[in-house]
């Protein structure tokens, strides 16, 4: 299959944006796709993609969204069919990346895995892995180890698959380098621009054209739905208040984890081995013990200033011997302990007695001693009892958030008996309505939804605990509701006439524009206001992608040369007074940045055709209905 993906190069577009392989706290239980009835909104190999799963990736997917676009994110660009596609895509991708990766055996070694976790950065401190931090960590998400390293095998396979499709795109120095001349030619040009505000004057509406577009456009004039609502929220950071761990859960958790509230004694060491096997014979056991010990005499004669001689020559092991025995700086936990005893007991320099472990005989010297840099209890005291409250939270909520939903069920018709068993307050709302941006926690498509579904509003029930994601489960009803209707045409119809107004004046701007460009390109003068020149390129450009392809496509054989591009409010004409094409070398090295740049484009499309071809290998099916109502 991947000669295949080799032979058949194809441009599709946003192939990574599809796949999100990340290392993210998230349970391989998601991946079964377990049901409540519903339809599925696709299936991959006869194994279904649910409506959970989907809107589970839609949250994670709008939090990264909105994470990157900050105050310009609004719940229409988050929520849009683009978006929604975008993310079901990802889940198929996954899909087929797991059964491929099944049916060709391909496996993680456990070292390679453990290595990958050790070097996350969310598991180190002081630039080392921390076992009681990967603990807490996954702890604080609610993951099992067991869950966790699962998924992150997944990842690892999946990247070995993408390694071997899209890692060897090979693009060619000639053709990287012609790609770079065009990326860099340099056009200066001058703009005239014919706006529709110039043509409005002349622009006539009548009440027939008034009437005809509100007839055309009535689903543009109907004011939607709205309710107000009250709602409740319950929530893993609402029961933090509730909780006050006690002052020997903090104190055992400081004894327990001081290592991350500062860094540990280090103690630096080398030693000396003469192997023994576990099970050896006693003679052989004597045997490696008089030789260790004879060692030992021959250090404590010169003080120890003959190790790493000793160490080379005698020591059985190949890690450390070359090196003089020397086995850097470590703190306590990293060695096993009668090795660990017998260093964190020695003053530097001193030399051990023989000291029994798995491996065999050690001769040890302590070579250096760096203190541990504790925080006192007190001054980390907030800190851990915030840790404990939240952990304690999320075991609360656990194991409360069925009864919760129960209760919203159970008693549909208000939600006091929610609020006053979960200690909640009824927030109530303005007006909200389907077709407009709603506040949070609105602003969540199935709890808008449920907020106007049949039962809420005709039987006045509560909705059900529906979770927002981030351990949060919100129930609302609503408390006043008007149905939709169509606004009146003498209401709208000052927006009609600008409609129209503006349409009528940048066709007649566009005709305009068009004209002049003919008489310019005939070589007649056409009286126009030009801009200032300007230069611009390919790579980078502010203009348009229409009037950029203008400006490039204009044959520049003869200059002046003249182009035109339509544009939302009129037309504008470029005229092209200089091209501007650098000369590329072989030994440029912007070639070399943008062939790096070239291959991995390469890449992503041969990763394209691989998908495609397992979608046709395994077998997809979208269920566009489900997918438009989730």
């Amino acid at each position: 299959m991947f000669d295949a993906v080799r032979n058949n190069r194809i441009v599709v577009q946003g192939i990574l944006g599809l796949i999100v392989l990340t290392f993210a706290f998230f349970g391989i239980e998601s991946y079964l796709g377990k049901g409540s009835g519903e339809k599925p909104l696709a299936e991959v190999a006869g194994q279904p993609i649910s409506r959970a799963e989907f809107e589970q990736e839609l949250r994670r997917h709008q939090d990264r969204l909105r994470a990157q676009l900050g105050a310009e994110a609004d719940l229409e660009t988050l929520n849009s069919p683009a978006v929604r596609e975008q993310v079901l895509d990802s889940l198929i991708n996954r899909r087929l990346l797991t059964r491929f990766a099944q049916d060709q055996h391909l496996a993680v070694p456990d070292a390679q895995l453990q290595d990958t976790i050790a070097k996350l950065p969310a598991f180190q401190e002081e630039g080392r892995f921390s076992k009681a931090r990967y603990q807490q960590i996954l702890a604080s998400q609610g993951m099992t180890q067991p869950g966790f390293e699962a998924q992150m095998r997944q990842d690892l396979a999946f990247q070995q698959i993408i390694a071997a499709v899209g890692g060897g795109a090979v693009a060619s120095l000639s053709s990287t380098s012609q790609l770079l001349g065009l990326q860099l030619e340099e056009r200066k040009m001058r703009v005239s621009n014919f706006n529709a505000g110039d043509y409005a004057k002349g622009v006539a509406v009548s009440d027939e054209e008034i009437a005809a577009y509100y007839d055309a456009n009535k689903a543009r004039f109907e004011q939607a739905a709205r309710a107000k609502a009250e709602y409740v929220i319950f929530s893993r950071d609402g029961l933090r208040a509730t909780v006050k761990p006690e002052e020997k859960d903090v104190r055992q958790w400081y004894d327990a984890h001081q290592g991350n509230y500062g860094t540990p004694e280090e103690r630096g060491a080398r030693h000396i081995l003469i192997q023994v096997a576990p099970d050896a014979k006693p003679e052989a056991v004597e045997a490696a013990k008089a030789k260790a010990e004879s060692i030992v005499v021959q250090l404590r004669e010169k003080d120890g200033k003959n190790f790493a001689e000793l160490a080379k020559g005698e020591s059985q092991d190949p890690g450390s011997a070359a090196n003089g025995g020397d086995l850097g700086s470590f703190s306590r936990g990293m060695m096993v302990k009668p090795f660990e005893d017998a260093v964190f007991s020695l003053k530097p320099g001193e030399i051990s007695d023989p000291v029994r472990t798995d491996f065999g005989f050690h001769v040890i010297q302590t070579t250096s001693v760096k203190p541990s840099s504790i925080k006192p209890f007190d001054e980390v005291r907030g800190q851990i009892e915030d840790e404990l409250r939240g952990q304690a939270a999320a075991r609360k909520f656990a194991e409360q958030a069925e009864a919760f939903s129960n209760v919203i069920y159970e008693q549909p018709d208000s939600l006091k008996p929610a609020a006053e068993q979960f200690k909640l307050e009824i927030h109530t709302t303005d007006w909200i309505s389907k077709g407009t941006p709603a506040p949070a926690p609105f602003d969540n498509k199935r709890l808008l939804d449920a907020v106007f579904s049949a039962d809420v509003l005709d039987n006045h029930h509560n909705s059900e605990a529906i979770d927002l994601g981030d351990a949060r489960l919100v129930a609302a009803r609503v408390v006043s509701h008007e149905p939709a209707k169509l606004r009146p045409m003498e209401d709208v119809r000052g927006e009609i006439v600008a409609t129209l107004t503006h349409e009528k004046a940048a066709k007649a701007a566009a005709s305009a524009g068009e004209a002049a460009l003919e008489s310019l390109k005939k070589g007649q003068n056409a009286a126009l206001e030009f801009s200032p020149e300007q230069s611009v390129r390919r790579a980078g450009s502010s203009l348009s992608a229409s009037a950029l392809r203008a400006v490039f496509s204009v044959d520049s054989s003869k200059l002046p040369a003249y182009a035109g591009a339509a544009t939302a409010d009129g037309f504008q004409i470029f005229q092209i007074t200089e091209v501007k094409r650098d000369e590329i070398k072989k030994d440029d090295p912007r070639v070399v940045a943008l062939r790096k740049q070239y291959e991995q484009l390469i890449g992503e499309r041969d990763l394209a055709v691989f998908l495609s071809g397992l979608r046709k290998t395994y077998g997809v099916e979208i269920n566009q209905g489900e997918l438009q109502k989730s």
